[in-house]
């Protein structure tokens, strides 16, 4: 059974975080992208990494 997830992705790059070398790194590919479990935890996790605007987004994980 899947689950909502969160993603973030950055406005003007399109880039997405995800996960690198034990720490956070960016992507084009959204199968890529890191996932996050609350809004919350995506939102600070891209406060502290994006410099510039950004989107939370949810998106069903079918694997979830």
């Amino acid at each position: 059974m899947g689950a909502v997830v969160f993603v973030v992705q950055e406005v003007d790059s399109g880039m997405f975080l995800c996960p690198y070398s034990g720490d956070v790194g960016f992507t084009h590919r959204l199968k890529e992208a890191g996932t996050f479990e609350s809004r919350e935890e995506a939102f600070e996790t891209a406060s502290d990494h994006c410099d510039e605007a950004f989107d939370v987004v949810a998106v069903f994980n079918e694997r979830g």
